[in-house]
């Protein structure tokens, strides 16, 4: 068995030390890797060196076995340690333990590579990355579609209110007409008979009673009679305003049964056609035709 010189042992010390702490943050066990690769050093060194193991000898194996960043990149250490490395020589363009291992700066390449850990921590940041631009797109789609989803039951929930308010029309329209032919009030003592009040109808139960109060089913009715002496003949026009601003339609009708719809974002008017009432849920000329047919 050699002896060492105390540079030789207190050098091997502090490059196993080394190889212990960073085999240690790569979650291996530091203390055996440490003993194994020292057998093999000692065995190593006291071999080419004789009776003797002085600190030049011991660089020269160190340089065999590669730095201890070198060693952890490059696999398992316990097979490395138990690799026969007489065949490689000496490779000296490898630093011994304890020399200058920054990069050197050769225009835009660098002869020293980054440890295998900042790898692991780069390819971490990675997936955590795409972890989170999954998630962002997940909610982005979910977003989209509760949107959607929300536009579509209320696009749903206006339609059925515009169904509803011209059914309403149609009911305040019905009441009139049962009104000139029942009641055949003169309001105004010309001899001919006038329309009667929301609240008159209500009263008659011509109509809902629910048509007289503030407002019903989103809408509020609006009844302006004119009476016979002014123009001879008797008129009335009801109008349906909506409630809400995203209401785009107000509806009205008249005494000749018309539905006509106003929008409620600028000044145009259209009468309902009869494909669009029966869609709607009623007949304006079939209306205005029996009022005509029964009118006295």
């Amino acid at each position: 068995m050699s002896e060492w010189t105390p540079d030789a042992r207190e050098y091997l010390d502090g490059y196993l030390a080394q190889v212990r702490v960073l085999a240690r943050q790569d979650g291996e066990d530091g203390d055996e890797i440490a003993a194994e690769l020292r057998e093999h050093i000692e065995r190593e060194a006291e071999e080419s060196s004789g009776s003797v193991v002085t600190l030049e000898q011991l660089r020269k194996v160190l340089a065999t076995v590669g730095r201890p960043e070198q060693i952890l990149s490059e696999g398992s250490l316990l097979a490395r340690t138990n690799a026969d490395t007489s065949s490689l020589g000496e490779d000296h363009s490898v630093p011994p333990f304890g020399a200058d291992t920054r990069p050197v700066s050769q225009g835009n390449v660098q002869t020293a590579f980054p440890p295998e850990r900042r790898t692991r921590r780069s390819g971490c940041w990675v997936i955590l990355a795409g972890l989170f631009l999954f998630v962002l797109l997940g909610v982005a789609f979910w977003v989209f579609s509760a949107n959607l989803q929300w536009n579509q039951m209320k696009n749903a929930k206006m339609y059925a209110d515009e169904r509803q308010v011209i059914q309403s029309l149609r009911d305040i329209f019905e009441g009139e007409r049962r009104y000139l032919e029942e009641q055949a009030k003169d309001e105004d003592g010309d001899g001919v008979p006038d329309y009667a009040t929301i609240s008159e109808l209500s009263k008659l139960q011509f109509i809902h009673f629910n048509y007289s109060q503030e407002a019903y089913g989103n809408y509020i009715f609006n009844l302006k009679l004119t009476h016979s002496a002014k123009t001879g003949t008797p008129s009335f026009l009801c109008e349906a305003t909506p409630l809400f601003e995203e209401y785009p339609k107000s509806f009205t009708i008249d005494e000749t049964g018309e539905v006509r719809i106003t929008s409620t974002k600028g000044s145009s008017k259209r009468t309902v056609v009869p494909g669009e009432a029966e869609q709607l849920g009623m007949s304006s000329v079939t209306l205005r035709q029996e009022f005509r047919d029964r009118k006295p």
